[in-house]
């Protein structure tokens, strides 16, 4: 079993690596993304579309006994950019990436895992929330660019007595 921090830098590998794959395949339902961020502080520009990676709290699932093995999840955002000229289009072309971001991580993530650590780390990946319009400034711009956003749940468990 992992420590707390390396399940949790394992998952962030994981999700990065169903992304990728998506995006690096020319049949890949990602291959029109070109940028994805998976660091909260990004102080490069970025070239949409592209793909914001934001890890939220991760909270118990269950009991929080620290006593025994602890079933945890990792929330992670995923905020969805995909520049249009028509601001309704924008929108949509963001609602569309953040669904197949879900749909490529629920494609790759079971495959992944066991090709790179040879185990099952998340054991189950839940959806959480949908925001289906938001914005971003565009640097020396008056326009927004709209965005949205799409909330996974990573569940998984820790052995807290052996391996925090």
């Amino acid at each position: 079993m992992r420590t707390l921090d390396e399940t949790i830098e394992n998952i962030l590998e994981v999700v990065e690596d169903c992304l990728n794959h998506e995006k690096d395949s020319s049949e890949g339902i990602l291959n029109h993304v070109k940028t994805i961020i998976p660091i909260y502080n990004n102080e490069y520009g970025i070239e949409e579309p592209a793909i914001w990676i934001v890890q939220h709290p991760i909270t118990v699932n269950g009991d929080e006994n620290l006593s025994q093995i602890l079933e945890l999840k990792s929330t992670i955002e995923f905020a969805c950019v995909e520049y249009d000229p028509d601001p309704k289009i924008a929108e949509q072309k963001a609602r569309r990436l953040a669904g197949n971001v879900a749909l490529a991580i629920k494609n790759n993530y079971r495959r992944i895992q066991y090709d790179k650590f040879e185990d099952r780390i998340i054991e189950n990946v839940k959806f959480n929330t949908l925001y289906p319009v938001g914005e971003i400034p565009v640097e020396g711009k008056m326009e927004k660019i709209p965005v949205a956003g799409i909330v996974l749940d990573f569940e998984f468990s820790v052995d807290w007595v052996n391996y925090c």
